[in-house]
C-alpha cells in the first residue's frame, strides 16, 4: 500500500487509485502536475477524464485562437482603410509610417510578440539620427 505522506519527486510516476495501474507494458501515463506521471489503464475513468478535459481545452483554445487571428486581421484592415482616406500633416507621417511597420512586422508572426530589435530597427528608419 503507498504511503500517504509521500510527496512525490519530479519525474516521478505514480499509482492511480482508481484503476490501481502500475508500470506495466499497457499501462498509460497522464501528467498529474506537469512533473509527476500517474500511471492508468486504458480503461481507466480518471484517465478517460482527464483525456476529455484535455482534448476540451485544446478545442477551445484553438477556437479563442481563431478569433483572436479574425479580430486582429480586421482591426489591421481598418487601420490600412483609415490610413489611405486620412489627409496627414506631413509631421506625422514618420509616426504613421512607423505604426504601420510595426502592424505589419507582428502580422508577418502572430504566435510572438515583435522582437525587441525589429521595433528599434523600424523606429530608426521612420526617426533616423541627426
Amino acid at each position: 500500500m503507498p504511503d500517504p505522506n509521500h510527496e512525490p519527486s519530479a519525474g516521478e510516476r505514480l499509482t492511480c487509485p482508481d484503476c490501481g495501474a502500475t508500470a506495466r507494458p499497457d499501462s498509460v501515463s497522464s501528467r498529474d502536475d506537469g512533473l509527476t506521471g500517474i500511471w492508468h489503464t486504458a480503461e481507466c475513468p480518471e484517465f478517460a477524464v482527464r483525456r476529455i478535459l484535455a482534448e476540451e481545452s485544446a478545442r477551445r483554445s484553438a477556437e479563442l485562437r481563431a478569433q483572436e487571428i479574425a479580430a486582429f486581421s480586421g482591426a489591421v484592415q481598418r487601420l490600412h482603410a483609415a490610413v489611405i482616406s486620412f489627409d496627414a500633416d506631413p509631421a506625422a507621417l514618420p509616426f504613421i509610417s512607423a505604426l504601420l511597420k510595426l502592424v505589419e512586422a507582428q502580422t508577418r508572426n502572430t504566435n510572438r510578440t515583435v522582437p525587441m530589435a525589429r521595433w528599434a530597427e523600424i523606429l530608426n528608419e521612420s526617426f533616423p539620427e541627426g
